[in-house]
């Protein structure tokens, strides 16, 4: 996640040399309250300080009170970044009280009354410059906390299995390095509204039913659409989806569908959609219906921890249709559930397996220690670093399958 602690760096280590015996996540804090109070004196100047809250409390407040305009809003959300922790009435008065107490040296504000408008001190000893830091903040949004991890190399290395450190010889392979997001990577369309016109689904739903006929084009034609418009729900040919967009229905009245008309629809556009849904079966499912429309387009955001439970899931499913031998488990579910380890094959050869195979937990995907450069009998054999496996962008349980082989699908070694 994104995290405004090397933004504020700088500034703070100013503050720390005025104030050694305070730590750095204290005057961190006094930095985010003098950063909200900044944004209250741009776009609610006069109002009480305790009501700053509803700036970055992520509700459309502001805009409804009109204090900012629609490319202001811009500012507020860049503001969350940092200050969504304080996003509440209570959190945030908390704050102004805690904050009032601090050194006064210290402070850019004065809080006496939360009830009445901050005053902004005209002259200040200690970093005087704190404002280009705080301008900084609501201009750009803070880094990604986290550093990349590096890849292991050839040689012998170290990786925890339970209590224990097991060791293992790594060839030198040529597999290409993995492949890294983009966090900062802008929407396709910049986050301009998308509109749908039916006569374009039309054309969707038809191409869909001629790669795998599942009457899309019958299933679009029974959802009857209603917008609002002047205040009121009209029929309506046309999807307009600016951020936020709520779709309410009973069930079974294709609001699922519509859905997947819409990911089939943006991903043959070339933009990025992603499905949320509560359940990793049904999770499998879309991606198996999307890559039938949209070859290599979908994978799967699925945590490492309960990889295993989910694969057990999956044959006890299948078990449960008739499928008794797990022999027979076919489902292509399998393909985005792989709990096995390349490793595996080397402590093998090195004849330090028996009869079972590293637990998938054990595996040692960004936990591999390389041997210290020097020897000292008194320190630990390993380094503490951490590395990730060079096997990473051909391992079945980090890459998606396919048409996408390649494309990292779980958690990458790119920063947090």
């Amino acid at each position: 996640m994104r995290s405004s602690t090397e933004s504020l760096a700088p500034l703070i280590d100013q503050l720390s040399m005025a104030a050694p015996e305070l730590r750095r996540p204290r005057l961190q804090f006094l930095c985010e309250v003098e950063l909200g109070l900044h944004l209250q004196e741009r776009f609610a100047r006069g109002e009480a300080a305790a009501e700053a809250w509803p700036l970055f409390s992520g509700y459309p407040f502001a805009r409804a009170w009109g204090a900012v305009s629609r490319a202001e809003e811009r500012t507020l959300r860049t503001a969350r970044y940092t200050m969504w922790i304080w996003g509440r009435r209570l959190a945030w008065r908390e704050a102004l009280d805690d904050y009032q107490r601090l050194d006064r040296q210290l402070r850019a504000y004065d809080v006496t009354d939360p009830e009445r408008p901050a005053v902004r001190r005209p002259a200040l000893s200690v970093a005087p410059n704190r404002w280009e830091a705080y301008d900084r903040l609501l201009q750009f949004a803070p880094v990604f906390a986290g550093q990349p991890l590096e890849v292991a190399g050839a040689g012998r290395h170290a990786f925890p299995t339970g209590r224990q450190l097991t060791s293992v010889t790594l060839p030198k392979f040529a597999l290409p390095p993995p492949e890294r997001h983009d966090l900062d990577v802008l929407p396709t369309n910049n986050g301009a509204p998308l509109a749908f016109e039916r006569a374009e689904l039309l054309d969707t739903v038809a191409f869909m039913d001629s790669r795998n006929f599942e009457n899309w084009v019958g299933r679009l034609a029974a959802i009857h659409l209603f917008t609002d418009r002047d205040g009121r729900f009209q029929p309506s040919d046309r999807l307009e989806v600016a951020r936020i967009q709520h779709l309410l229905g009973i069930v079974g009245v294709g609001k699922s569908t519509l859905r997947d008309i819409l990911a089939v629809h943006a991903a043959r556009q070339g933009l990025r959609v992603t499905v949320v849904v509560g359940d990793v079966a049904e999770q499998l499912k879309l991606v198996q219906r999307y890559n039938t429309y949209v070859p290599g387009s979908a994978a799967p955001v699925i945590g490492a921890s309960n990889r295993q439970q989910h694969a057990e899931r999956l044959h006890r499913r299948l078990t449960g249709r008739g499928r008794r031998n797990l022999l027979a488990h076919d489902d292509s579910g399998f393909d985005y559930l792989s709990t096995s380890c390349a490793v595996n094959a080397l402590l093998h050869d090195e004849g330090q397996l028996d009869d079972i195979p590293l637990d998938f937990s054990e595996a040692p995907c960004s936990r591999l220690r390389a041997p210290q450069r020097r020897r000292d009998p008194l320190d630990e054999a390993w380094r503490q670093e951490k590395l990730a496996c060079p096997l990473w962008s051909g391992c079945h349980a980090t890459t998606a399958p396919g048409p996408s082989s390649g494309r990292p699908y779980g958690s990458p070694p790119s920063p947090a």
